[in-house]
């Protein structure tokens, strides 16, 4: 083998310790800002806050409603399942038909019913929330922020 060739591989190897290393400490960052998130959500909701400028970048609370169908239990094999057929029939019954494929369109529904609950005169039907899990996801994220002039 040549010295080139052992140089080549060794470099490589080298290269793919680090990266294991960095990938081990982004997940380390993750988790620590998972549980930093938490709390300054919490602190945001106590302080009537929902942003705030540090050092030039905005950090700011971002809220988003997601659905998706609730899980039942087979009586047959006991397992938990989502009833596809009786999903798609009480979309098409609150008149969300163009969600409605041979699954339901999530991320379609969704949008809808975002828009249903930012307006105030305008409910989620029933069987939607009797059916479907609806929940609020809370999240911190960041952006450059404006520079002032001085």
């Amino acid at each position: 083998m040549t010295t080139a060739l052992n140089s080549r591989m060794r470099e490589w190897m080298d290269l793919d310790k680090e990266q294991k290393e960095i990938n081990a400490r982004v997940r380390d960052i993750k988790k620590e800002k998972e549980r930093l998130q938490e709390v300054i959500l919490e602190d945001f909701a106590e302080s009537g806050i929902s942003k705030i400028d540090i050092d030039g970048r905005l950090l700011y609370a971002h809220h988003e409603l997601y659905v998706g169908a609730k899980k039942v239990i087979h009586p047959g094999t006991g397992e938990e399942v989502i009833p596809w057929v009786a999903v798609s029939q009480i979309l098409k019954e609150c008149g969300f038909d163009e969600y409605v494929q041979e699954k339901f369109d999530s991320i379609g529904l969704a949008k809808a019913l975002r828009e249903m609950h930012k307006d105030p005169d305008s409910d989620i039907p029933e069987l939607i929330l009797e059916h479907f899990n609806i929940f609020e996801k809370r999240s911190l994220r960041s952006k450059a922020g404006k520079k002032v002039k001085g």
